[in-house]
């Protein structure tokens, strides 16, 4: 499998973001990791880890809890005409990446082996006051993604990407530690599934989180030999 590491120095654009808990940081293994400097939004899909924004960090201070994130993103096809403009799956499980994505999203990963997943990641995603991602495709086109933590799960908001900026509104929903967000995005000219879950828990919870989403990605695809590169590029606004 091929191993590689893309931070803001090698194509992740970066803008200064408002105050965060904690940074990220990848690891030496390619995955997230909490640091005093480092990355605002940290995304790792088991052989290439992504950082975007500049963080200040928290000055040793440790937060109670961690943002995770789990993020996929699926070729649109009839299979998932149920989706609509957008819905929250209640109980979705631990890690809706990979195959499981495309379960929550309503389609078949036996009909497609797969799944029309063209990227699924996890990580973590501190944004502080205002902070927006941005997913932006070669093309310019994409969405951009709000996550708020509420208790144990998250507020997102995803709009479209229209002139690098956040434009019309997608969706707006609240999910749990076990919820998805299913939305249609377009990214690269194509429409698109997006499934994102947003968790926000304890230390240990986060880390037992991040190793069931690790699995889910590695059994829905044993044999890769190489990881593609991912469909956009992150940046931070603010």
């Amino acid at each position: 499998m091929r191993r590689w590491m893309v931070g803001w120095w090698l194509g992740v654009t970066v803008m200064a973001a408002g105050p965060a808990q904690a940074c990220q940081q990848c690891s030496s293994y390619l995955t997230c990791a909490e640091s005093p400097t480092g990355g605002v939004m940290c995304l790792a899909d088991g052989g290439a880890c992504l950082l975007a924004g500049r963080c200040a960090g928290h000055m040793g201070f440790q937060p109670d809890s961690r943002p995770l994130i789990h993020l996929t993103i699926l070729a649109d096809s009839p299979a998932l005409a149920r989706v609509g403009p957008s819905r929250v799956v209640r109980e979705a499980g631990e890690a809706a990446l990979g195959r499981e994505a495309v379960r929550v999203a309503g389609g078949s990963w036996s009909v497609a082996p797969d799944g029309g997943v063209l990227y699924s990641g996890f990580g973590s995603m501190e944004t502080g006051e205002g902070a927006v991602a941005a997913f932006r495709s070669p093309r310019g086109d994409g969405f951009t993604l709000e996550r708020a933590s509420e208790g144990r799960g998250a507020r997102l908001t995803v709009r479209e990407l229209a002139a690098g900026r956040p434009g019309r509104l997608l969706a707006s929903e609240r999910v749990g530690e076990r919820d998805a967000l299913v939305a249609r995005v377009t990214l690269n000219g194509r429409p698109c599934v997006l499934v994102v879950q947003a968790p926000t828990l304890p230390g240990a919870e986060a880390g037992a989180r991040a190793e069931a989403a690790l699995r889910e990605l590695r059994d829905s695809d044993p044999g890769r030999v190489e990881t593609p590169i991912p469909p956009f590029e992150i940046r931070i606004l603010n």
